[in-house]
């Protein structure tokens, strides 16, 4: 088989997969993410990249987060015109996440206007949907999806012909999820290119149950408002079903509040798709019947003039990089009483990360400059990551009749890729390689 791999983002940093495959004489590209982060690393998104885009015969997206698919409506607008393949549950998703981010993009004063919803449109109307396990050929290329279990539709994708094979992890999930059915079982491949987001760590054996019980019972005793920024995707939908559930207590019954348009729209996409999940339709409609929801600008308005504590508010973004979060941070943030929950995975430079670091100075800019110091108390609640620590990885790795070959180690920090490499080539017999930006590689 003569093939290459070539990597334009999504490697030396978490963010921006965009990973392009020539197998066969096809040029398939595999996601097409977003740079985010970091202000050196956002701004990966400005650099041209070495990419004929006319050339590209086919793309494939993994999942619905921005990192895999928030560049695709740019390279429609550069003139992109075959095939997008997904399956359902991401297009769904996609169309959420992708709205969103070209809304977020005009709205914010210094940002750039990669693409509008114009070219969000065009992109959903090229999406050819793809089922799990039914292949499909393309220049004589069969190309199959498998179940990853990172989010609601998240794939791994195996590209075969004439006997030898490449498969894609995309994000991968954990095999022990609140949320998540398991992945499947890797398929037979020969070369494979797998995320490393947690490659050098294991996930803290925590009870996030336990401490959210503990969080909700202080918010009730002290009458507390509990921030807690979520992504739309997934996060929000594993707190609010831990938030029901422990508020079926008599003991510890608080308001909970969703805001935000996207994780509304989302919870429902959830909703609809509970047979791929270990959440039932039923209890989806136990949640909307239990949560207050505040969609609306104006009825966000009156609640932040009108609501008090004790109340637990679930809203994005989850690195507090936009979204409605940023309206109840300025609303409650203030109060030394109050306190912000962090569930999941910050990334330096976004406001997340700077309250985890203490640095309570906060300046928003977004239709207006705000600055204001955060007094709220701030705690974070481990074990809820959508993300396989190194243990799951190399679990997956190991799952099919045979442990591929070469393997392409990608989708981490630096740090976390070494590590996972020589966590590989310990425990399989696997040749493992760190990949470089901008590099061709043969395979």
């Amino acid at each position: 088989m003569n093939s290459s791999l070539k990597f334009f983002g999504g490697v030396e940093t978490v963010t921006g997969s965009k990973h392009l495959l020539n197998i066969n004489g096809a040029n398939f590209l595999v996601d097409t993410g977003l740079f985010q982060g970091e202000k050196y690393i956002d701004k990966k998104n400005d650099e041209p990249i070495d990419l004929d885009i006319l050339s590209i015969d086919a793309i494939f997206i993994t999942h619905a987060h921005l990192d895999h698919c928030g560049y695709l409506p740019y390279l429609i607008r550069k003139g992109y015109r075959n095939k997008i393949y997904a399956t359902a549950e991401t297009l769904e998703l996609m169309k959420v996440s992708l709205e969103d981010s070209a809304k977020l993009m005009k709205n914010k004063k210094e940002s750039k206007h990669y693409y509008d919803q114009n070219d969000v449109h065009r992109a959903l109307l090229q999406v050819e949907v793809v089922k799990w396990e039914k292949s499909l050929r393309i220049k004589g290329v069969e190309i199959t999806y498998y179940r990853a279990s990172h989010i609601l539709g998240s794939s791994f994708v195996n590209f075969k012909i004439k006997g030898e094979s490449v498969t894609f992890s995309g994000d991968l999930g954990r095999y022990h999820s609140i949320m998540q059915i398991a992945p499947q079982d890797l398929c037979d491949t020969d070369t494979l290119i797998i995320e490393s987001t947690y490659g050098n760590r294991d996930h803290a054996d925590a009870n996030a149950e336990d401490k959210l019980a503990d969080i909700i019972t202080d918010a009730i005793k002290y009458k507390r408002t509990v921030l807690i920024p979520a992504f739309a995707i997934d996060r929000t939908q594993m707190i609010l079903h831990l938030l029901t559930k422990l508020t079926a207590h008599s003991n510890l019954q608080i308001p909970i509040v969703l805001s935000g348009s996207m994780g509304i729209k989302v919870t429902e996409i959830y909703k609809r798709s509970s047979e791929f999940l270990k959440i039932s339709e039923e209890e989806f409609e136990n949640i909307f019947k239990r949560i207050r929801i505040i969609e609306h600008s104006n009825d966000l308005e009156n609640f932040l003039v009108k609501s008090q504590g004790p109340q637990i508010i679930v809203a994005g973004s989850g690195m507090m990089s936009g979204g409605t979060i940023l309206a109840h941070l300025e609303a409650f943030g203030q109060d030394a009483n109050n306190v912000i929950v962090f569930t999941g995975f910050q990334a330096n430079g976004t406001l997340g990360k700077q309250l985890l670091n203490g640095d309570m100075n906060v300046r928003i800019e977004n239709q207006e400059i705000k600055v204001f110091e955060v007094q709220s108390k701030i705690e974070s609640i481990e074990g809820l990551s959508a993300h396989g620590d190194r243990n799951d990885l190399l679990r997956w790795i190991k799952s099919g009749r045979k442990v591929p070959q070469r393997i392409f180690v990608i989708h981490g920090e630096d740090d976390a890729r070494e590590a996972f490499k020589e966590f590989v080539e310990k425990n399989t017999e696997s040749s493992a390689i760190c990949p470089r930006e901008g590099l061709l590689y043969d395979i």
